[in-house]
């Protein structure tokens, strides 16, 4: 009786021991899964407010001044001052119409344009030389990169997480050169990120 009742106590330090051992591996991963579903639920508000601002800002066929500030800050709200825009009407040839940078976090995007050309990768392939636009160019694109630091954003497990997130939507447009205001017009050439023939 004695030795079944020391074979039952040695199995329960067994598993007490056991227990004790798989804890922290338990912690880890359960830190680790916050970690990421943190990461994810970011980047995926990121990307539904980049998708929502870039399709809004495709449906207008003129853009003034206070209307890009206010879809601006909509997309900026949760924390203005860790996001940079950079909004874009690019032709199908790659030609930029216009471009504006918006938001409170300084120079967080990469600059997808080059002497006034798009440089990063469009839907559909440039146009033939008969087109309707005078570079050939059907119609045009918007594109809006939204980049956020994460610089507020501390993480428990220690999962790497880069400085900047940024995510860029492409929407086709309603008209091939969308207008803009006087104040926009004169932002525009400021900016330099237009295509000009000089």
């Amino acid at each position: 009786m004695r030795h079944l009742r020391s074979g039952a106590a040695r199995a329960r330090g067994s598993l007490a021991v056991e227990a004790a051992l798989l804890m922290p591996v338990l912690f880890g991963v359960g830190v680790l899964g916050s970690d990421l579903y943190r990461i994810g639920v970011t980047r995926g508000e990121l990307e539904q407010r980049n998708g929502s601002l870039t399709l809004t800002l495709a449906m207008q066929r003129a853009l003034t001044a206070p209307g890009l500030d206010a879809l601006a800050a909509v997309g900026t709200q949760d924390a203005p001052g860790r996001y940079e825009l950079v909004i874009l009407s690019v032709r199908q040839s790659g030609r930029v119409n216009w471009g504006f940078r918006r938001g409170q976090g300084g120079a967080l995007c990469d600059l997808p344009v080059s002497g006034g050309l798009y440089t990063a990768g469009l839907p559909e392939a440039p146009p033939d030389d008969a087109g309707a636009g005078e570079d050939g160019s059907d119609f045009s694109y918007i594109v809006v990169r939204s980049c956020r630091s994460t610089a507020d954003i501390t993480l428990a497990g220690g999962v790497s997480w880069p400085g900047v997130l940024q995510v860029s939507t492409v929407q086709r447009a309603v008209v091939l050169a969308p207008a803009l205001d006087e104040a926009l017009t004169l932002e525009n050439v400021a900016t330099g990120l237009a295509y000009s023939e000089s």
